[in-house]
Parts: structure tokens; sequence; C-alpha cells
């Protein structure tokens, strides 16, 4: 859908998940067979003795490939694009893991460091500079995790070298603050929700409040909510200040199918770095003309 059209509204956010809540509920339950079977084997290692926060931590990179399907998934729904579940989720990991996987490890060790100062804080006496200390690590959380949620979003909307993404994920943490502010006041009042279910139940039913969720839409959810708010920012500062001016086609997903051989071949030539705009992505030349071969 043409981004000057795309609406970002709060019914436009119910409506297009409840629009795809059939083939996203799909995505859901794959992405939770490859979590399942790491649950499985850290409570093997339990029982061995051999868990510790390392090895949980592990789940970050273990995971990364299949959150690039879910997040390219969650994607097309926020362009109102439509989904074919199974293929766009083994899509997103074909195109994506890469660059998951690599900042998959930054995360594991920022967030391995982290746990460390948070401990180390929780265990020592308190003192002025243990004080600033810990605001400064309060701060850098919040602005890592913003970071995160363009990176994310835009390693599955745009084709970019890793290291510019970094660049421009740095750009959008002021530059698209009211929205990552979203994101993280929608993530304060699921976790609310949940806890406040929790609260009422006892047992067997406590498990199963948390196992539905998860299996039927948490892991989605998470992701929808991510890549929603931060792509307004992505689109507006990111993709849009490259899209040509005269460029008033409406590019949906039946758009790349239409565009004969002889567009795309207008497209790929010039620079082969720089950058065009297609179906709502943007693309070097080189890539158009790697479609081409």
């Amino acid at each position: 859908m043409d981004s000057k059209k795309r609406k970002y509204g709060f019914v436009d956010f119910f409506g297009g998940y409840i629009d795809n809540l059939g083939q996203l509920t799909i995505v859901n339950l794959i992405f939770c067979v490859p979590m399942i079977f790491f649950i499985g084997i850290l409570y093997l290692l339990n029982m061995a003795g051999f868990v510790n926060l390392p090895i949980i931590l592990l789940a970050i990179p273990f995971m990364s490939p299949f959150l690039a399907g879910l997040f390219y998934v969650v994607l097309k729904v926020t362009r109102q694009e439509k989904i074919k579940p199974v293929r766009d989720f083994v899509k997103g990991i074909k195109e994506n893991a890469r660059y998951f996987l690599i900042n998959s490890v930054i995360v594991y060790i920022i967030t391995f460091g982290l746990s460390l100062a948070f401990s180390l804080y929780y265990s020592a006496e308190s003192n002025v500079f243990l004080i600033l200390s810990f605001i400064f690590t309060i701060i850098f959380t919040v602005f890592f995790v913003f970071m995160e949620n363009s990176i994310l979003t835009m390693t599955v909307s745009v084709e970019l070298k890793f290291f510019d993404m970094i660049k421009n994920s740095v750009v959008l943490v002021p530059g698209g603050f009211l929205n990552h502010l979203k994101v993280l006041l929608s993530f304060i009042a699921l976790a609310i929700f949940m806890l406040t279910f929790n609260m009422f139940s006892r047992g067997i039913l406590r498990i199963v409040m948390i196992v539905i969720p998860f299996l039927l839409f948490l892991p989605v959810f998470s992701a929808y909510i991510i890549v929603f708010l931060t792509y307004q920012s992505v689109e507006m500062r990111v993709i849009e200040p490259f899209q040509p001016q005269d460029e008033n086609k409406n590019m949906d997903d039946d758009y790349m199918a239409d565009m004969n051989t002889e567009e795309l071949e207008k497209l790929a030539q010039g620079d082969p770095d720089e950058f065009v705009y297609l179906n709502g992505k943007m693309l070097r030349r080189s890539a158009i003309k790697k479609m081409l071969e």
C-alpha cells in the first residue's frame, strides 16, 4: 500500500491484526516449535545441573533466524499486504536471518553485561557513584532497546549494510522517540494484563494461562507491536527520503508480478549501490540486477 495512504491509528492496529488473525496464529505456532525445542534442551541441562545465565541467554542467537521470519510477516501486515503464513515466514528467514544472527550476538553480549551490572548494583553497598552508574545503566538500557526496535524493523524492510542500520537506529531514537515510547508503554500494559490474569489463577490453571497465550498470540503480537509502531519512523526517515518524487504507483503484493522485464531493467540501470524504492522496500540497483539474472 502507498505509504502516503497508510494509516497508523489505534483502529488500524487492531484491524490489521484481527483481519489476519488466523494466519498470524499459524505463524505464532510455527515460531513456537523451535522455542519449545530450546526450552526442552534447557530442561534437560537443568536436570544435569548445567543451566546458568550464559546458557539461558543462548535463546537469543538460537531464535534469531525464526524471529526474522516472524518480523517479516508482521511487517507485511503493517503495510496492509496479503500474507501467506508458511511461505512468508520461510522467506523472512531466508532473506534476513544473517543480519538477525549478527544482531543477536551483539544483543547476547550486551544483555549478559547488563545482567552482571544489575547484579552488582543489587549486591553492592549504596553510594553516590553506584547510584549515578545505576542511572546511566538504566538510560543506556532504554536507549539500546529503542535502537533494537529500529534495527529489527529496518532489517526486514530496507536493504542496507548492517553498520548503516546501526547508525540509522541511533538517529531514530530521538527521531522516533514518541513511537518508541508507545512500544514501551504497550509492553508494560501487556505485562500488567498477563500478570493480572495470573494473579487470580492457581495450579494447573496458572500454567494454562501462561502456555495458551504463548502458543496462540504472544510472540507474534509482541513483534507486531514493535513493527507497527517503529515502522512509522523508519518509513518517514529512512524509506521516503529515497522514494522518487514522481513515483505514485500503488506497490501492493501483485505489483512485483505485474512489472515486466523492461521496467525492472530501467530500475537496475545506474550506480549499483544506489537505492531505489520498490514494493515498499528500498533495494540497491545491484539487487534488482540479480533478480533479472
